[in-house]
């Protein structure tokens, strides 16, 4: 790899200009720095036929890419993050990850995203047009801001593809690197897809952040009364499997967390003031029943009392 940036090449305006360089690399983006005297980084480049391996080496940094950034160009591309010294923290589709050491995440540059560099970190960042990995991976929104560990199994392996591509590709001729790209590419559309279930099943820190979420959107939905767990899924850009699994540990399934929320909101709203059975009606629509009937029958099952007798003890 070729050293395409560095600091101490820099001789004033450090931010400013280190923020031009990894926006021409990347995508163009802010950059904060914690030390700015202090600060030192360095970014090594590979071209790869039509992916582009880079190496960051860099200390206290923020970068941000947002909507505005976005409306100013047009960048189609994705970036698999192997991190070798972290932690990084990614953010992206709502989602927050901190990639430790060995892991693997993945950002989309045609959304807004967040990097946070604690202390010095070093990265891989493999660039890859996002039409290609379409074709391999079923929702690559998914895989963004989520951590992927690579220390066993195909990540480790994908972990170790990365590291000696960053050592012999630059030694490696035009023709053979374009042809050796597609497999690329096809070798991290099967790591992603099998590290899906691996996480699922064995990362309970990935579902408890899962579970997080949810309960989020959960309470930010309550009055749509199409919510239901395929719509979660679909918000969250994960599986509806996934999802499922996040719930286990909870003791209720996703739609009994629905409809507990739901409700204890009802609830809430009756012991603020009296209730007619207009407002008692008002306030189940409000917070996504269909029905008085189903809403009436749903409250008794859950707290032993009618809507109108939580009014009339109110009064």
């Amino acid at each position: 790899m070729k050293v395409v940036c560095s600091t101490s090449a820099l001789r004033s305006d450090k931010r400013h200009r280190w923020q031009e360089a990894i926006s021409g690399l990347y995508a163009p983006l802010d950059v904060e720095i914690d030390d700015i005297p202090g600060f030192a980084g360095e970014i090594s480049r590979a071209a790869l036929g039509s992916l582009e391996l880079t190496r960051s080496v860099v200390g206290g940094e923020f970068s941000r890419r947002t909507r505005q950034h976005i409306s100013g160009d047009v960048i189609d591309e994705c970036l698999i993050v192997m991190v070798r010294q972290g932690p990084l923290t990614v953010t992206q589709f709502d989602r927050e990850c901190e990639l430790k050491s060995g892991s693997f995440s993945m950002l989309d540059l045609s959304e807004p995203y967040t990097l946070r560099h604690r202390g010095q970190t070093d990265s891989y960042f493999l660039k890859i047009p996002k039409r290609t990995l379409h074709i391999r991976l079923r929702d690559v929104a998914a895989r963004c801001a989520v951590e992927y560990p690579g220390h066993a199994g195909i990540a480790a392996i994908g972990s170790d593809l990365i590291r000696s591509l960053g050592h012999h590709a630059g030694g490696t001729d035009a023709a053979t690197t374009s042809a050796l790209a597609d497999h690329i590419v096809d070798f991290f559309g099967i790591m992603f897809e099998a590290a899906e279930g691996q996480l699922a099943e064995s990362s309970s820190v990935a579902r408890s952040a899962i579970h997080r979420r949810a309960i989020a959107h959960i309470d930010r939905h309550l009055s749509d009364p199409d919510l239901s767990p395929e719509a979660i899924a679909t918000a969250l850009r994960i599986s509806l499997r996934y999802l499922h699994r996040a719930f286990e540990g909870s003791g209720q399934s996703v739609g009994s967390t629905i409809r507990s929320r739901r409700l204890t909101r009802c609830r809430d709203a009756l012991l603020r003031g009296g209730a007619t059975s207009r407002r008692i009606s008002e306030i189940a629509m409000q917070y996504g029943f269909r029905n008085t009937s189903h809403f009436s029958t749903c409250f008794k099952a859950e707290f032993g009392v009618t809507p109108s007798a939580i009014s009339t003890d109110c009064d």
